[in-house]
């Protein structure tokens, strides 16, 4: 009789030939088994293998996170702000510019850090200088961040939940939204990712080298975002702690290293703003102001405060207290915020603790984009982002990393490796949200920090599922579980403007951005007849006229937004510059003093302010004005040209000849320059130069009558 067959025993995950499942039986440690040596507590843990091999998650998310970015970006081709950029988007779109066909840079330091223009500028050379190039530039980025939010969970939760912590993060709604315009927080969030993907991969028994790659792109980090700067610290401490175990001395290399390449990083930073101002400085010129709109008397103030005549108002007041220099203006901030917290030493701690709060509150607070407004407005972030009760989807994200960290609490018997993974974990997100809640909350500074977050919201999630499995939950768990779930998505937010009627303006500066100038009147018309109180509308609507050829319309745009709002600089200075080229030198007058006064270090202003003091003719007026634009800023030509033009009626022709000869270096194709240095060369009795100068002229501009009068007369002389 034939034996009946044996059964196959399965094939075990592990295994390397057919075994049974009881024959690789889990490895646990002894009660008594030494401990782990301190470095073991920053050395990556092993990886599970109980899952797809380690490619899939990676391809799968790559593919996946394409997709998503082509359906986003498909939705958006018809929304005007995926081809005219706005706000912030502006500027890193002109410098970026500047850099690929080699324009002259502004002579001022970097007012935030360039590293995204410089991305962008790269991203340029190779697809074109147009804001689709830079949206495909973020769309890689997006692509990247969930392949690094896959890398960090990987090696502490298996491939399985890396690749639903991946996809997840492909359908991250801030993500997605932020992507689709043309600012940092997609690059500065992988830099952020990137530097904590590393931290955990460099215990401290790695050499010297490594730790220096570790502060170089850490370094990065700290410079696309300052936020992040808390985190170095940790790093830096951790270091000090193997000191025991490595010793003083290598453990002083290592240190010294990693502050080396910390630093490092910084350096582009400070040799650009040393070529573009001549000042060897690491940091951006915007850093004092940030730090006082989150530390000062009115915090729910200033930090509600978007771009527009409030916040200008506020970055003027240094010139106002006669600071003009960039960095010493950045100081001026510091100086403020800095006395106001040593004076009320409980407010600060008060407020410190409520901008954490908000930092980790579920609604995606608005600085100025907002990510629940009409602007970038598709079904994926219609259905991924919204705060109807739930806040989703940080206010669901957070309350399950609160699980999932609770829980892995609970489970220390894994190991110290492990342990020490999640600690560095915590310490990212924690760290990164102080550095936040040190300035002010914003959704766009805390996208790195939410990324990160999904790393333990799937341990979350795999908690819930056991727990649900075997239908019981240690109750300390799920009551922190609950408390944050209500704390993030029920209480309200106290930081942050409310930007939901911010739409059509923003919309409008897209169409302006594009070009679209028509576009841009319509909306803005319509949008002065529901909200006719709202200055910027006014001021923009003025803009947009005066682009479209309405010198009429323009005027009465900016004298109601002037109504509105007097201290609108930008209202002012442009009507009166509107004013002065009609050659209404008198009323243009009293808006460019106006101007000046709100906007003392505008040089451009002050040139028009002494060109309408000409026109109403006070000579000694239009110098003093010309002196000030010319102090205040060498480098604009309409300065030396004002300033030319007082000495010539002031009867300092030697003056004016020097003076409209710089001009008319710096402003070559202008031709009314050449005209008015022509007329001071031949005042001086210098006709041979005063003829070529008008000649030049009539090259730049050959209908300009001036010039032409100029040259038949002479002519008609010999």
């Amino acid at each position: 009789m034939i034996a009946p067959m044996a059964r196959r025993p399965p094939r075990s995950p592990n295994a390397s030939g057919w075994k049974t499942v009881a024959s690789r039986p889990k490895a646990r440690p002894a009660a008594d088994a030494p401990a782990t040596p301190p470095d073991a507590a920053m050395a990556s843990p092993t990886p599970r293998e109980d899952g797809p091999r380690e490619v899939e998650p990676h391809l799968l998310v790559g593919l996946f996170s394409l997709v998503v970015q082509a359906l986003q970006y498909w939705w958006l081709a018809d929304d005007p702000s995926a081809t005219g950029p706005i706000i912030d988007g502006r500027e890193y779109h002109a410098e970026a510019l500047r850099i690929v066909t080699g324009g002259v840079a502004p002579p001022v330091p970097h007012w935030q850090s360039p590293l995204f223009a410089w991305a962008l500028a790269a991203a340029y050379r190779v697809g074109g200088p147009s804001p689709l190039t830079g949206l495909a530039l973020q769309a890689l980025l997006a692509v990247l961040l969930a392949q690094l939010v896959v890398a960090l969970t990987r090696p502490l939760l298996g491939p399985r939940a890396a690749l639903g912590a991946g996809v997840a993060a492909a359908l991250y709604g801030p993500l997605l939204f932020f992507a689709s315009q043309l600012i940092a927080a997609p690059l500065e969030a992988a830099a952020a990712l990137a530097a904590l993907w590393l931290a955990l991969r460099t215990p401290a028994a790695k050499g010297a080298p490594v730790h220096a790659l570790l502060g170089v792109v850490l370094g990065v980090a700290v410079a696309a975002r300052g936020t992040v700067a808390p985190f170095a610290l940790f790093v830096g401490w951790r270091l000090w702690a193997a000191r025991g175990s490595l010793g003083v001395r290598p453990m002083a290399t290592r240190l010294g290293a990693f502050v080396t390449g910390l630093v490092a990083a910084q350096l582009p930073v400070a040799l650009s703003n040393a070529q573009r101002y001549g000042r060897f400085v690491l940091s951006t010129a915007n850093l004092g102001i940030n730090l006082f709109v989150g530390n000062n008397e009115d915090v729910a103030s200033t930090t509600a405060l978007r771009p527009g005549w409030r916040w200008d108002d506020l970055t003027f007041e240094p010139a106002r207290h006669g600071v003009f220099d960039p960095f010493a203006q950045s100081d001026f901030f510091v100086g403020r915020a800095a006395s106001w917290s040593a004076r009320h030493p409980l407010d600060f701690v008060a407020t410190l603790a409520t901008k954490l709060a908000d930092t980790l509150h579920g609604a995606e607070i608005a600085r100025n984009l907002d990510p629940y407004g009409s602007l970038g407005r598709t079904p994926l972030t219609q259905a991924l982002l919204w705060d109807h009760g739930l806040r989703l989807p940080f206010g669901a994200v957070l309350p399950l990393a609160v699980v999932g960290f609770a829980d892995l609490w609970r489970r220390r018997a894994e190991g110290d490796a492990w342990r020490g993974s999640w600690s560095v974990i915590a310490a990212f997100v924690g760290s990164n949200a102080l550095g936040i809640a040190l300035f002010f909350p914003s959704g766009r500074y805390r996208l790195g920090l939410a990324l990160a977050l999904f790393v333990p919201a799937t341990a979350g999630v795999d908690a819930l599922r056991r727990a649900w499995t075997k239908r019981s939950m240690a109750r300390p768990v799920a009551a922190l579980g609950a408390t944050v779930l209500v704390l993030a998505n029920l209480l309200p937010a106290f930081s942050g403007p409310d930007l939901r009627d911010e739409g059509p303006l923003q919309i409008a500066w897209a169409h302006l951005s594009a070009g679209r100038v028509r576009q841009a009147v319509t909306v803005l018309e319509a949008e002065t007849l529901r909200r006719g109180d709202d200055s910027d509308l006014w001021r923009t609507l003025g803009e947009a006229r005066d682009r479209a050829g309405d010198g009429d319309g323009a005027i009465a745009a900016l004298t109601r937004a002037i109504e509105v709002a007097p201290r609108n600089a930008h209202a002012q200075h442009h009507l009166g510059a509107l004013l002065f080229t009609r050659g209404r030198g008198a009323d243009a007058r009293t808006h460019l003093e106006a101007a000046v006064a709100l906007w003392p270090a505008h040089p451009l202003a002050w040139a028009d302010l002494a060109g309408a003091c000409l026109d109403s003719g006070d000579p000694a007026a239009a110098r003093t004005a010309a002196d000030t634009s010319v102090a205040r800023s060498p480098a604009n030509g309409y300065g030396w040209y004002y300033r030319g033009l007082a000495r010539v009626r002031t009867g300092d022709g030697p003056g004016a000849v020097d003076d409209l000869q710089h001009a008319a270096t710096l402003l070559a194709t202008a031709p009314d320059v050449r005209v008015a240095l022509a007329e001071a060369l031949d005042g001086a009795g210098r006709r041979a130069e005063a003829i070529e100068a008008a000649r030049a002229a009539v090259r730049i501009a050959p209908r300009q009558p001036r010039a032409r009068e100029l040259l038949r007369s002479w002519q008609a002389e010999r």
